[in-house]
């Protein structure tokens, strides 16, 4: 059976709550997605290993989570993104308000065993929080950005650290290109990305930051 609009953002939802606590909210934690099957009851029943798969592929698609896909219908392991730490927050901070890609948390912290075909109704399917960005915010954003590009090629750069702030301004690229980006969570990643790059390079690189081209545009954040 085809699970509804509705069960889909409530499993997403549940997924991603059992995640963060499964993780302590770390994004340098993993762990293997049967344990939430295994958990709610529904790991022997294949519309719920489906739904799991598609929920995850989702997610992943909306830069909220990692996965290592091997052969298997699920992937080895899964992790939270710093969006995704940031959402799933932000959810649970306002329990009873829903967030773009989720419902509210305290109407799925209750639900148990499997909810393919489920008529839940709870949250709003189209509910997201947004702010408004002016032309010249935006374009300041951008500058940050390609700055913030340019910043994490540099060799001195940890590859970890290279790999999440490429990861983050992809999703800040993203956020961007909507009609109303949600204002809250650019700030967020942004002072993230800039955090990383200028204390990364700054013990790398020395008094020798500033004066390289694109340190300016890094260092003032484009909503102060």
């Amino acid at each position: 059976m085809n699970p509804t609009l509705a069960a889909k953002r409530v499993l997403r939802t549940k997924f991603m709550n059992w995640l963060y606590e499964a993780t302590d909210g770390s994004e340098l934690a993993s762990t293997k997605p049967e344990a939430f099957l295994n958990e709610t009851a529904t790991a022997d029943d294949p519309d719920a290993v489906r739904a799991l798969a598609d929920a995850i592929k989702f997610l992943e698609g909306e830069y909220l989570i990692e996965a290592t896909w091997t052969m298997g219908e699920l992937p080895f392991d899964v992790s939270l993104t710093h969006a995704g730490v940031v959402e799933i927050e932000e959810a649970m901070a306002r329990p009873d308000r829903p967030t773009e890609h989720f419902v509210p948390i305290i109407n799925v912290t209750t639900v148990q065993g499997s909810i393919i075909g489920s008529q839940i109704q709870q949250g709003s399917p189209g509910a997201s929080q947004s702010g408004t960005i002016t032309v010249n915010q935006r374009e300041r954003f951008q500058a940050f950005i390609h700055a913030a590009r340019q910043a994490a090629e540099v060799p001195e750069l940890d590859s970890d650290d290279r790999v999440k702030v490429t990861a983050d301004l992809d999703f800040m690229e993203k956020e961007l290109a909507k009609t109303e980006p949600r204002w809250e969570r650019l700030k967020v990643v942004g002072t993230a990305v800039q955090t990383i790059l200028l204390g990364g390079l700054g013990d790398a690189l020395g008094g020798g930051i500033a004066s390289l081209p694109w340190h300016d545009a890094i260092a003032s954040l484009p909503w102060s």
